[in-house]
């Protein structure tokens, strides 16, 4: 049995969450191949995540770079076609695309002429992030043109198995599987470590922050498109208000924009005097987790995003209340779950309120054992059940 796992991306989650997936696939009677770039192959991401599984695994960077700047339907063109392209050549038993977001939509049009777009002996899998084309505001034409590709990707049965990071994704796809479908559909897991409760104290040692005073966090790429820039400003107005007694954790590398915004005359005074604290590296090993532990507050503000955030599975898992954006998949998550707060991140006024009531709001026992049973679905090692239950039915 050979398995391929194409992940040309290796920043992000991309990594961690396929070292996080491979525990479960190299027990397996089964050769495992990743198909990455040689950017990908030398990176502190491959180093700090997939070393450890060298002896286990064919690493081919046989995936090309993508020029900057382009348009995403083109990068999915592009992946959809060096996906088919790849897997003809070296010709696996089972396929696990792990880089799906954009690719479907590529094969579902596809599908229209090849009823099999890869070798019929190829089991297929793929893992779809964004489904924000299925939210029940999504009343966009662009939007409808995409849930009709996505009834035809499932009718079509160009994958074995779609696991979807978004639970509106799947109660779409339920609602409009075929009467015999030709693609499982699973709620996929986001990996997090379930740890034992952690005081503040014994996490901020863990990652070498001060034990006193509160801390409101936010962790992993830290950039814009999660809001970054929002959450700062938000933290400051709530500061200069005085309604708000903490510091500000910005825990992961930091993109060029937000390094810029720390030294701007509005916020490096923040900076020089440790109320806002950067954190400007690679988390690894617990160090997500322990972020979370030693927060008071963990915020998710991405202010343009569907699919899940790790951000508020961490913080579930470590038992800490959310401030999170009011649209899309995070939104229904904080809210179901009750796992804290959601606002309109990109009022600066009420993100900042929002921030100032949570830290005042006594965070249960009760609210604990709810947010970390939330959190058990998604731990390490249903993940990583749930991703290579296919292949084990098909060893069987």
């Amino acid at each position: 049995m050979t398995v391929l796992f194409y992940e040309p991306s290796h920043t992000g989650h991309h990594y961690p969450y396929l070292a996080r997936m491979l525990p479960a696939f190299v027990e397996l009677p089964a050769k495992l191949t990743l198909l990455t770039t040689e950017k990908g192959r030398t990176s502190d991401e491959f180093e700090h995540y997939l070393s450890p599984f060298v002896d286990d695994l064919t690493v081919m960077t046989s995936c090309q770079e993508i020029p900057p700047h382009i348009k995403p339907v083109a990068n999915a063109k592009f992946r959809a076609l060096e996906a088919m392209r790849l897997t003809k050549a070296l010709n696996p038993d089972h396929l696990m695309i792990l880089y799906g977001d954009g690719i479907w939509q590529c094969l579902a049009a596809r599908a229209m002429t090849f009823r099999k777009t890869f070798a019929p002996s190829v089991t297929v899998e793929g893992i779809l992030y964004r489904g924000g084309f299925s939210y029940p505001d999504a009343n966009s034409i662009q939007n409808g043109i995409k849930r009709q590709m996505f009834k035809r990707l499932l009718k079509a049965g160009v994958f074995d198995r779609l696991l979807l990071d978004d639970e509106y994704l799947y109660d779409y796809a339920l609602a409009v599987q075929p009467t015999k479908p030709r693609t499982q559909v699973t709620l996929a897991a986001n990996p997090v470590f379930l740890k034992p409760m952690q005081s503040q104290s014994s996490a901020r040692s863990e990652i070498g922050l001060p034990t006193d005073g509160r801390i409101i966090s936010l962790s992993g790429a830290i950039d814009a498109r999660k809001g970054a820039d929002l959450l700062v400003r938000a933290f400051i107005k709530a500061k200069q208000e005085g309604r708000v007694d903490a510091k500000l954790l910005l825990a992961g590398p930091h993109a060029d924009e937000i390094r810029a915004l720390l030294k701007s005359a509005e916020v490096s005074p923040y900076v020089d005097t440790g109320e806002v604290i950067s954190m400007d590296r690679l988390l690894v090993g617990d160090e997500m987790f322990f972020v979370a532990a030693a927060s008071d507050v963990v915020t998710a503000p991405y202010p343009n995003h569907s699919g899940r955030s790790s951000i508020i599975l961490w913080a579930a898992a470590a038992g800490r209340p959310v401030v999170a954006t009011d649209r899309g998949c995070i939104a229904r998550v904080v809210q179901v779950e009750e796992l804290g707060v959601t606002c309109r991140v990109t009022d600066t006024a009420l993100f900042a309120a929002s921030l100032a009531d949570t830290l005042a709001k006594p965070w249960t026992e009760e609210d604990i054992k709810r947010s970390r049973a939330y959190a058990g679905y998604h731990d390490i090692e249903n993940y990583q059940r749930i991703n290579s239950m296919l292949l084990r039915k098909q060893l069987k």
